[in-house]
């Protein structure tokens, strides 16, 4: 009966000891695995894996961003460049955590070219997309589609505008004026 007792209390007291080194073990290996990861950015260059582009936008948008420059001075607004989809739109809070993220994913890595904010408030009054020729390839036009969907389920006022080389201010401000309801022909001498 002792032995049986002494076989009993041994294996119990080798079961303990195996769980606290496999414990040991796991904790150490985090340990050095972030060890790892920590002396990894040290001892790496971030200029191996990116690049400085340099500018926020191509010259094509540039020029399309000095003409909606001179708009959003007429009509008193603020003009963005490449805003989050995030910041124009949110997930609401009753979904399960998964849920949420996976609605805030589908947002979050989605910019509109151009964004007309009112002066005093910052709040939203127009949001523009240029569209150039990358707008034709089915992912774009995915994207496109969620885009239009999105905003016209939560009335936000949207215009897209088709890239060129040459734009006509006069054009642009009509399609503007017209989105926006305001008489464009009225405030075309500003």
């Amino acid at each position: 009966m002792e032995v049986i007792l002494f076989i009993i209390f041994g294996n119990f007291f080798l079961f303990i000891v195996f769980i606290i080194l496999v414990i040991y073990n796991n904790i150490s290996k985090n340990v050095s695995s972030n060890n790892y990861y920590i002396n990894k950015k040290k001892e790496s260059s971030y200029i191996d894996v990116y690049f400085f582009k340099g500018s926020l936008i191509t010259k094509n948008e540039l020029n399309f961003y000095h003409i909606l420059l001179d708009i959003c001075n007429d009509l008193d607004f603020i003009l963005f460049c490449q805003v989050s989809l995030y910041q124009i739109v949110g997930v609401q809070n009753k979904f399960s955590r998964r849920l949420y993220y996976s609605f805030f994913n589908k947002i979050s890595r989605k910019c509109i070219d151009f964004v007309f904010c009112d002066k005093n408030d910052c709040s939203i009054k127009l949001c523009i997309e240029l569209d150039d020729s990358s707008h034709n390839r089915k992912d774009r036009i995915y994207r496109d589609n969620f885009i239009n969907d999105l905003f016209h389920d939560l009335s936000i006022p949207l215009l897209r505008y088709n890239s060129t080389f040459n734009y006509d201010k006069s054009d642009i401000k009509n399609c503007i004026y017209n989105k926006l309801q305001i008489n464009a022909i009225e405030n075309l001498d500003k």
